[in-house]
């Protein structure tokens, strides 16, 4: 890793110790939603708000800021062979870069990403699948997983293309001004961001849904006899 001056083998275990460590205060968390009703004592809003912020403070405290006293250190690759810190013949940003310190970046990767991924992936599906209600929802969550899976191809590619040209600090920027806007979002749509509520007897619509799944579930009976006949 450039900004620790380790090599590939340092990289992988100790990325490996923090993916663990990670995964334990995933676990955790996700234990308490399940052991302990967790779900029936947070309110889903303000818990996904609250870890926004937490991804905010986690940007915030690893950003390598111009006022940190320690460089990251720096060679030539034209002239030095070696696989250890910032090649300044390949990325011109290097000699500029300031060192984060290893034990702030490592405690917070661990314990912020952990603990505030969990939660958003808990509260936000339950507090989506509240808001479309009780229906059918195969179309709105087959949307929420095709843009999350557009993310997940995309991003690496976006992220290595800005890492080569500019560094990880654009990174940073780029990721912390996305968080500002999830949360100026989330804060004006706050009250909105309820369970669906229906007029009492007003089961019209719900009714429709269950006569159309019915009526598919019915036709896909009949295909499947026919082609066994």
């Amino acid at each position: 890793m450039m900004m620790f001056m380790w090599d590939e083998k340092d990289v992988v275990y100790y990325e490996s110790i923090a993916h663990a460590v990670r995964g334990v205060f995933a676990i955790c968390n996700y234990g308490a939603y399940i052991f302990c009703d967790l779900g029936k004592k947070v309110n889903d809003r303000l818990c996904c708000l609250c870890s926004l912020f937490v991804l905010l403070f986690f940007h915030l405290v690893t950003f390598s800021w111009p006022f940190l006293p320690e460089k990251v250190h720096s060679y030539n690759g034209t002239l030095v062979n070696s696989s250890k810190g910032c090649d300044i013949s390949q990325l011109n940003w290097c000699e500029d870069m300031t060192r984060v310190n290893i034990w702030i970046y490592y405690i917070a990767i661990s314990s912020c990403i952990g603990i505030a991924f969990s939660n958003i992936n808990i509260t936000m599906n339950t507090l989506f699948s509240h808001i479309i209600g009780p229906r059918m929802q195969s179309k709105q969550q087959g949307m929420l997983e095709m843009f999350g899976g557009f993310g997940r191809m995309l991003g690496p590619l976006l992220i290595g293309f800005m890492y080569t040209n500019n560094g990880p600090r654009v990174i940073w920027l780029v990721e912390m001004g996305e968080i500002v806007l999830m949360i100026a979002l989330w804060l004006f749509f706050y009250r909105r961001l309820v369970p669906l509520k229906m007029p009492p007897g007003d089961d019209a619509w719900t009714d429709r849904e269950s006569t159309e799944s019915e009526g598919r579930q019915q036709n896909g009976k009949q295909s499947l006899t026919g082609s066994v006949t």
